[in-house]
């Protein structure tokens, strides 16, 4: 689940900055619980220069079991950290 919310904060992250990052290995993660869990994940990723950088984000995600089960994941924030944008 981890991976998962960490490649969709990169791939929301690559489309609204058009890079080319992939998510090499996560580094740290807290979850907490809030009517599904919000993940705060930190991890390296590399764009096409081979140029590693370390990234901060916040990703929401549900399941629902019924009547079908349904995975839903949302990004909140993500920035290259020691960046002062959200």
């Amino acid at each position: 689940m981890i991976t998962k919310c960490a490649t969709l904060a990169i791939r929301d992250y690559n489309s609204q900055t058009h890079n080319h990052y992939q998510l090499v290995v996560i580094d740290e993660f807290i979850w907490q619980m809030v009517c599904g869990i919000r993940y705060t994940i930190t991890f390296q990723a590399m764009n096409a220069d081979k140029e590693y950088a370390t990234f901060e984000a916040c990703v929401y995600s549900k399941r629902a079991l019924k009547p079908v089960v349904i995975d839903f994941r949302k990004v909140i924030q993500i920035r290259i950290k020691g960046t002062s944008t959200w």
